[in-house]
């Protein structure tokens, strides 16, 4: 696939997710101005993620052998470790573009906003993660990515947005915040392990992303409409 037209199909994919997701708060939804600066801070959190990530590249060779690479994992802690530092790097700068973009803004201001926020910022940094794989490792790639990746992105980072606006307007004072944050960064690093490892087939795999996808959507219309 050329270069234009698979970086094309990728960013257009991305953005009719963001419209989606900005969609799905039928009942007051944000402010376009607010939504394209978090999902632009997202992608340019791809490099600083880039550059905390490059020591622990070493530890992320996984060997795509299930059980046992699993099992290899958590007795040398180097795979293990590798992926929760992954996780932990990614959420928090993905939370961190939502945070600058859209969380400091009086736009944000309802429980629901918390994860409409938090997963545009992730479908900001998948898109600049997705162009990057098709870059290095071919065109065709990246639309792929794009069906996938994205969602996996926007469902952790929309987590740790809505314990965010959950801690902010249900309950001040409360641990929902780094709850759910610490949950995101779990299920990230499981995520990653199973991809590094090989532990999943395809098909789980993919049924997985579309649970996440579920997720994320029937929350946000159950808070919209609460």
């Amino acid at each position: 696939m050329p270069a234009l037209a698979g970086s094309l199909i990728s960013l257009l994919l991305a953005l009719g997710w963001v419209w989606m997701l900005r969609r799905s708060d039928r009942v007051e939804p944000e402010p376009w101005p607010i939504i394209v600066r978090t999902y632009l801070l997202g992608a340019l959190a791809v490099l600083p993620a880039l550059a905390l990530e490059a020591p622990l590249r070493s530890l992320l060779a996984g060997n795509g052998n299930g059980w046992e690479a699993v099992e290899a994992a958590v007795l040398g802690a180097g795979l293990l470790a590798g992926v929760v530092a992954v996780g932990l790097i990614e959420e928090g700068v993905k939370w961190l573009a939502a945070w600058q973009g859209a969380f400091r803004s009086l736009a944000f201001s309802q429980v629901v906003d918390g994860l409409v926020y938090g997963g545009v910022a992730g479908l900001g940094f998948a898109t600049a993660e997705n162009l990057l794989y098709g870059a290095s490792l071919g065109w065709s790639v990246g639309p792929l990515r794009s069906l996938v990746t994205s969602w996996v992105h926007a469902a952790f980072s929309g987590l740790a947005g809505l314990g965010t606006a959950w801690s902010r307007f249900r309950g001040p004072g409360s641990r929902a915040g780094v709850g759910l944050f610490v949950a995101a960064v779990v299920l990230h690093a499981a995520y990653n392990l199973v991809i590094i490892t090989g532990l999943m087939t395809p098909l789980v795999l993919l049924a997985t992303v579309f649970g996440l996808v579920f997720f994320l959507f029937r929350t946000t219309d159950q808070l919209a409409g609460a």
